[in-house]
């Protein structure tokens, strides 16, 4: 089984039994918890499922998984505030002890380099860039093994990361500039559109190379990947 599937199973039980635990439901409470079940709901679609499956024959089931991997899902789970709300997993005792550690008297600190929102674009960036080079794009594709343990939880992790600077995740604020996240936003989706365009002029050549009498549709990765190598 896809490992981050069981990621998105698991994640989807630790929250419904968090929600369980939780003695009132408000409104935001409820927001939040409907928010991150859609959210393992979609992770696992997109990495479980027959969709799943498909993607790695056709290429427009396959982008779409990445967005939804690396895009929709942290999103979700970041709004959602996944981490807090688990906290109710633990019994009220040793759940303050707990919160009064990490907020108080926790000593360890995340380098300043990891916290540092300018380097989780890089990283998303770089391993968006990375996973649709003609060698590694075609490598996965022909391994669904390189797939599920690599390129994904690369996605999905690097996505996390991202996210965590651009949306708040209850009672947590984002601290980054505004101007920051308006450079990380634009340059991801600069790098994304060239992407697209790339792949997207690899598939009409691969069309155009297709005898005459077949269908004019290219479903299969592998006819793109000859095509984006020679761009």
């Amino acid at each position: 089984m896809n490992p981050v599937s069981v990621v998105a199973i698991c994640g989807a039980a630790l929250t419904i039994g968090a929600f369980a635990r939780r003695p009132h439901r408000r409104r935001g409470t409820v927001l939040r918890f409907s928010v991150t079940m859609a959210s393992w709901v979609a992770l696992w679609w997109a990495t479980g499922s027959s969709f799943a499956q498909r993607g790695m024959m056709n290429l427009p089931d396959h982008m779409i998984s990445h967005v939804i991997v690396m895009f929709a899902v942290p999103m979700g789970l970041t709004a959602g505030a996944t981490l807090r709300e688990w906290a109710w997993l633990v019994p009220i005792g040793p759940r303050r002890r707990l919160l009064r550690w990490w907020h108080v008297r926790r000593r360890l600190r995340v380098p300043r380099v990891v916290a540092n929102a300018i380097v989780a674009a890089i990283v998303m960036n770089v391993v968006m860039v990375a996973a649709h080079l003609p060698r590694v794009f075609d490598a996965v594709m022909l391994h669904n093994g390189w797939m599920a343990w690599g390129m994904e939880p690369a996605f999905f992790l690097s996505g996390l990361y991202f996210f965590h600077f651009l949306i708040p995740s209850w009672p947590r604020r984002v601290r980054t500039r505004l101007r920051i996240q308006f450079l990380m936003v634009i340059a991801t989706m600069v790098e994304m559109l060239v992407v697209l365009a790339i792949m997207g002029i690899a598939t009409a050549a691969a069309q155009k190379s297709c005898p005459r009498g077949r269908r004019r549709r290219v479903q299969n990765a592998g006819d793109v990947v000859g095509n984006v190598r020679h761009l």
